[in-house]
């Protein structure tokens, strides 16, 4: 998952994206799309959005980096995706599950824990 914590030392986050790994090695990623940005804006108001636009563009790269230096590996993917990061945008493990269909499960994960339907069930 990765998160928005705008407050480090308060604890307090957002869900922002979920990211999941194909058997091969590759990483698949969903984050936020501007039609869900309203709740990001219920729970933190004061936040520019250009601010978290930009940080949303750092974690793309951020992605793109790690998926190209770790190509093949998963050890590798997993220690670049779980290192501890600094600011406002943090990636965090939240469990492993194997499925048939992975873009399935991604758009379902998605639904579940960034738009917050918890009547949608995530497979695995």
């Amino acid at each position: 998952m990765i998160e928005l914590m705008p407050y480090p030392p308060d604890g307090e986050f957002v869900m922002v994206g979920v990211l999941a790994v194909t058997e091969e090695g590759r990483l698949l990623r969903k984050l936020l799309e501007a039609a869900d940005e309203s709740r990001l804006w219920q729970f933190f108001p004061e936040i520019d959005p250009a601010i978290f636009h930009a940080s949303m563009a750092q974690v793309t790269g951020i992605l793109d980096d790690i998926e190209t230096h770790t190509k093949d590996d998963g050890e590798a993917l997993y220690r670049a995706l779980t290192v501890p990061r600094e600011g406002m945008i943090r990636i965090r493990p939240r469990g492993a599950g194997v499925t048939e269909d992975l873009d399935a499960w991604l758009a379902e994960a998605y639904a579940r824990y960034i738009q917050r339907r918890h009547t949608e069930r995530v497979s695995a």
